[in-house]
């Protein structure tokens, strides 16, 4: 068996949980990237440094605007991930499609998807309305 550790099987190293009220990481860095009463001093090539007030969000953004816009294809990129999200390419079989996909789709728009060599018209006829 494995070597002796202070862990024991079943118990817990900490029995009360985190603290009520605590806030995890992305929590803090999601609030302190909108905070609009955010202040730091910016590294500035012409004059030193540089007072920065406001939401560090927006200024990223801006900043990665400013980047696409002369050229870098990551900002571009960035952007366009974050601000558009990722086209996702998926084949699917609409023969195993689950059912709730069709709710919705008028029936008379309906096409029967079969391959079977019984079918005389190649799977080309609309779906019946059924009784209603």
């Amino acid at each position: 068996m494995g070597a002796a550790t202070q862990f024991k099987p079943g118990v817990s190293g900490n029995p009360a949980g985190r603290p009520k009220g605590s806030i995890s990481l992305s929590q803090r860095i999601q609030q302190m990237l909108n905070d609009e009463d955010f202040e730091a001093l910016l590294p500035d090539p012409e004059r030193g440094f540089k007072e920065f007030r406001g939401a560090p969000a927006i200024a990223i953004i801006k900043a990665a605007i400013i980047r696409a816009a002369t050229g870098d294809l990551k900002a571009a990129d960035w952007l366009a991930k974050y601000g558009y999200g990722t086209k996702i390419d998926m084949d699917v079989d609409l023969k195993q499609a689950p059912v709730p996909l069709l709710v919705g789709l008028a029936p008379a728009t309906l096409t029967v998807l079969d391959d079977d060599e019984d079918d005389p018209d190649g799977g080309n006829t609309p779906a019946d309305d059924g009784p209603h």
